[in-house]
């Protein structure tokens, strides 16, 4: 059962729905401005954001794990 302080889902929708409009002008003007990239493309730092780091973070990974299987392979370290 639903208590008296909790709205309605036909509230909530109302509520919602009051802000849709903003932000469907605000991608709007973001489209038409510069049509010929991705609206999400567009920052100087994508490049970083989206190359760098990954590829940062896939060389320390790949780092830290090669020895781990050289000395399991060897069996280098292990316990009698």
């Amino acid at each position: 059962m639903v208590s008296s302080s909790t709205p309605s889902r036909a509230a909530v929708r109302r509520e919602w729905s009051k802000g849709w409009s903003k932000i469907v002008r605000y991608q709007q003007a973001l489209a038409k401005a510069n049509s010929a990239y991705f609206v999400h493309r567009r920052g100087p730092h994508d490049k970083l954001l989206s190359v760098a780091i990954p590829l940062g973070l896939t060389a320390v990974g790949t780092a830290l794990v090669l020895p781990g299987v050289y000395h399991m392979v060897l069996g280098v370290g292990k316990k009698e």
